[in-house]
């Protein structure tokens, strides 16, 4: 089975995170849901995060858990498109994406790693 698009099962308010990593480590950023237009499209706005005093650790690399500051809101709106993966998990995907990076997931906590890692300066 394909993945199936409609935003069906995204609510307004809502948080997604968006990880990213390289060789200097992971960060996250959070978005929330602030609109839907038709059965797919969702309109999401970054917000900022804070961390939440918890240490991780990810393989080699210290880090800060991170959580979601959904009252704070920065930026644009942006249009993404939700799916239903396989697996029955909702998902956004950036409009014209080329790349997993493109792919936010429900959650409002993560983590900050490596160069990312602010507890370490």
């Amino acid at each position: 089975m394909a993945w199936r698009m409609t935003n069906e099962t995204v609510e307004i308010g809502e948080i997604f995170q968006k990880g990213f990593c390289d060789e200097c480590g992971y960060d996250a950023e959070f978005f929330k849901v602030v609109g839907k237009r038709g059965k797919t499209l969702v309109i999401v706005k970054l917000v900022d995060s804070e961390p939440t005093g918890k240490e991780v650790k990810n393989g080699s690399a210290n880090g800060e858990e991170i959580r979601a500051v959904p009252s704070k809101e920065i930026g644009e709106e942006i249009k993404v498109r939700a799916y239903i993966t396989e697996e029955g998990k909702t998902v956004l995907y950036d409009i014209n994406a080329t790349d997993w990076y493109s792919l936010y997931t429900r959650g409002d906590t993560s983590e900050r790693t490596g160069y990312y890692n602010r507890s370490d300066s």
